[in-house]
Parts: C-alpha cells; sequence; structure tokens
C-alpha cells in the first residue's frame, strides 16, 4: 500500500496481486474441506448414513465424480498461487507491507581504491596480490530491497557539523606530510554506513602532528610524526566531541620535546626510549584534560564524552630503520609492514601487530580514556626500533574488526592471522591522496557498518 497526498490509501499492482494469492489460497482450502467433511460424513460407516440422509444415499461413484473436479480445482489454485509467488519474489517484490531493511550485503573482499555505485557488489572470490577482483554488476538498485547503503541522512541538530565534518582528511590543502628518507603520511576518517543511514554525526577522529620541518638532503622533511586516533563510544550522545578533544590534546606536545627526541635517536636505546615515553605520556595526560575542560565548557558529564585513543609516534633514523613508540586505551589497531625477498612469503612472516584491540574479559567491551589510569597507559606502551619497514597503519576498529584473524576450521586448523590485514594492504598500498584512502574506506563489507579511520604512512623508494 501507498498513500496519496491526500492521505488517503492507494491501493498498487502488488498489493492487489497478493489479495487474489491469499483468496485464491482461502478458496482452495475451502473445497478441499468440503471434499474432505463429504467423504467423512457420508461414506462407508458416516455419521449420517444410518439416519437415512439423502446426501449418504448417493452413490459412491457419483461422488466420485463431484470430489475429483473439486480437488482438481483446488490444486490448480494452490498452483496458481504459488507461481504468482515466485513471480514476484523473482521480481524483487515483497510480499508484505512491512518488510524489514536488510542491512547486509554479502561480500568476501575488499573493493578498488575508486567510488562503488550503490547497484554493484563485489565478486564473490578473493582477491590476490595481482589486485582487486573486478566488481560484477547485480540486479538493478530500483528492483532490490532496499539496504543501509541506500540513505544518506544529515543529522537534525547541524550544529557540530562545522567542528565534525562528515570526513576528515590528511593532509589537506598545502599541509606538509612528508618525513625524512622518503616517508609520507596521509589519513582519512570516513562516516559509517550505520550512521549515515540514522542521520548521526561520525564519532571517529584523528589528528597527525609533525615536527616543525628541517632543511635535509630532499628538502624539507619533518623529523618525527606524532598521531592520534580516537572512536567516540557508541551509547554517547556527545562521544565526537570527546573523541575530537583527546586527540587534539594528545599532539598539543612541545616542539622542543620532540626535537629532544630527535637528538636522542643518535645517542643510545635507553635514551631514546626514556624521551619517548615520556612524549606519549604526557600526550595521554594532555588529552584526558582537554576532554575534562570540553565537558565543562559544554556543560556536560564527563560520561559523555567517552572514546578510546591510540596515540603513536613515527621516527625515521636511516633508509633502513624506522622508531614507532605507541600507546592506547581501547580497541584500535597498528601494524607495520616489512617485505620478505621470499615471493611466496606468508603474511605473518611480513606484518607485525605493534597495537592490537584491548577487549575486557567482561565481553566485547572496552575501557574508555576517561576511565584509563597511569598506570595502564604505561603498562600498554611499547617502543620499537623496526628493520626494513616500508608501510604503516593505524586504524579504529571500524576497520580492525574487518580484518582480525580468520577462525579455524577443518581444513585451516590454523590460518595465518594476518591474511586479511594483507589483503586490507594490497588494495590501499596504491593510495597516494587522503582522497584516495577516503573513497577506500567506502568498501562494502557484510556486517560493517561503523566509522572508519585509518592513517598510513609508506616510504616512497
Amino acid at each position: 500500500m501507498r498513500v496519496s497526498q491526500e492521505g488517503a490509501a492507494v491501493m498498487t499492482r502488488p498489493d492487489k496481486t497478493r489479495r487474489l494469492i491469499f483468496s485464491a489460497i482461502f478458496i482452495g482450502d475451502a473445497l478441499l474441506l468440503f471434499v474432505l467433511i463429504m467423504i467423512i460424513v457420508t461414506g462407508k460407516g458416516g455419521v449420517l448414513q444410518p439416519a437415512g440422509n439423502t446426501i449418504a444415499s448417493v452413490a459412491w461413484p457419483l461422488r466420485l465424480l463431484v470430489a475429483i473436479p473439486v480437488v482438481g480445482l483446488s490444486i490448480a489454485l494452490r498452483a496458481w498461487s504459488l507461481t504468482q509467488f515466485l513471480q514476484q519474489q523473482l521480481a524483487g517484490e515483497s510480499t508484505f507491507d512491512n518488510q524489514e531493511i536488510s542491512q547486509e550485503r554479502p561480500s568476501l573482499s575488499f573493493p578498488p581504491t575508486q567510488p562503488t555505485p550503490d547497484n554493484v557488489a563485489p565478486s564473490q572470490e578473493n582477491t590476490s596480490r595481482d589486485g582487486p577482483v573486478p566488481f560484477q554488476p547485480t540486479v538493478d538498485s530500483a528492483r532490490r530491497r532496499p539496504t543501509v547503503y541506500d540513505r544518506v541522512r544529515d543529522p537534525e541538530d547541524l550544529s557540530d557539523l562545522e567542528e565534525h565534518p562528515h570526513m576528515r582528511l590528511f593532509p589537506a590543502s598545502e599541509e606538509h606530510n612528508v618525513l625524512r628518507y622518503g616517508w609520507r603520511v596521509i589519513g582519512a576518517s570516513r562516516r559509517g554506513y550505520s550512521h549515515a543511514y540514522e542521520g548521526k554525526y561520525r564519532e571517529d577522529d584523528f589528528h597527525v602532528r609533525l615536527s616543525v620541518p628541517q632543511v635535509h638532503s630532499y628538502g624539507l622533511e619533518s623529523d618525527i610524526a606524532l598521531i592520534a586516533i580516537a572512536d567516540g563510544v557508541g551509547s554517547k550522545r556527545f562521544s565526537r566531541r570527546g573523541a575530537r578533544a583527546a586527540v587534539l590534546g594528545a599532539t598539543e606536545v612541545e616542539e622542543a620535546h620532540l626535537q629532544e627526541l630527535a637528538a636522542a635517536l643518535t645517542e643510545s636505546r635507553s635514551q631514546y626510549e626514556a624521551v619517548a615515553r615520556s612524549i606519549l605520556l604526557q600526550a595521554l595526560h594532555t588529552a584526558s584534560c582537554h576532554v575534562k575542560s570540553r565537558a565543562q565548557l559544554d556543560m556536560l558529564d564527563i560520561s559523555e564524552l567517552h572514546s578510546t585513543l591510540l596515540v603513536f609516534l613515527v621516527a625515521p633514523c636511516n633508509r633502513r630503520q624506522v622508531f614507532v613508540a605507541s600507546a592506547q586505551v581501547g580497541d584500535s589497531a597498528l601494524f607495520a609492514f616489512a617485505p620478505k625477498q621470499e615471493e611466496h612469503a606468508a603474511p605473518c612472516e611480513q606484518w607485525t601487530c605493534l597495537q592490537q584491540p584491548q577487549i575486557q574479559a567482561s565481553g566485547n567491551e572496552v575501557q574508555p580514556l576517561m576511565r584509563s589510569t597511569p598506570d595502564v597507559w604505561e603498562h600498554n606502551l611499547h617502543c620499537d626500533m623496526l628493520d626494513n619497514v616500508v608501510f604503516l597503519m593505524g586504524m579504529t576498529d571500524g576497520t580492525a574488526d574487518d580484518i582480525e584473524p580468520p577462525r579455524a576450521t577443518g581444513d585451516r586448523p590454523e590460518p595465518d592471522p594476518f591474511v586479511l590485514v594483507h589483503d586490507f594492504y594490497l588494495h590501499l598500498r596504491g593510495a597516494r591522496t587522503a582522497e584516495q584512502v577516503h573513497e577506500f574506506l567506502g568498501y562494502k563489507k557484510r556486517g560493517s557498518f561503523d566509522d572508519r579511520t585509518v592513517v598510513c604512512l609508506y616510504q616512497e623508494r
């Protein structure tokens, strides 16, 4: 049914067809019931036979002569009803007026790094090292059931849209993103499909801080990148404000401290690790102070601004070594890729997880920043001097959940835990701008509708 502009109900063609189907089923069942009653009541030993009922005196051949056409008509009505039902299903029409909207579309691989039309779905084959699997068109979008991908809405209250746009890119126009020894930083944050469908804000956020560029061999280059990524807790209405305050606070580190680390990297390991730990602990402390200040400014309870926070700094030391220090509270992830010379090296031989999601023992829950303590920060802080690494990527759970280790099966009792991480990288490695990263993050994958944020650092060789 649909409603006219005047408010009156209007019968559409699918509605008429459905009523005919239900009517045919009802009439067919009524005819079958009539034949069954006639046989039971008037047959041999029937309940009316001893009373000499007129119907009971009818000969059996005559009763069969009446029953056979009636049964045949009932079967024909049933067959017609089934045919009409199947035709409706093939045509993509729902048989119910209040059909639930499906929020899933099957997808077993990530798409290429270009936009994909709504009426195109990914191939069911896995990706390979040669690049992304081409997409195959499905049924026209006008004839399939609506999905979570089919509606994009703005929030009813647009007062926060300037500070919290539906996407964030780095580098923005004329922003510096070059580190020493050929390293580059790019990143993007994209509103998830569920938030776009429901008309909500993006709750992820990130911020990149580079040390003041210095003149080196290849021009103006920064020595250190300090990156913060946050994910607002979905159950809190203003968690986006907490996420924004956290990433801005975490990257508000004095330039002198970053230069101190750059100088210490030429000294002993114990010295530069101590400086890096001091910077990260200061970053987490400043982030929590910023969240408290934002809560006071907006006159909100601190719990309304809960978010996770991943902070990491990257300092290239030479063409083959890069120093990475990281700390987090929450369920983000940080990966490093060091390719092997062997052609068929397994993903687990090339990838390292520097920060993995922290899930509490009580279930699928994470501890937000504002409920953590300095002891937790210290416990989750790691310093790594990495050799031959050419690619780093930090991300929120909206992407990390899509590339988590596959489950063991009978055929693969011990699957490679980084096989999906590597598949993700194969599609992302060609991106050289923040816009390309943002386009890639629009991939469609079953059950994946959360905000997505990824910051990549890659070395050009």
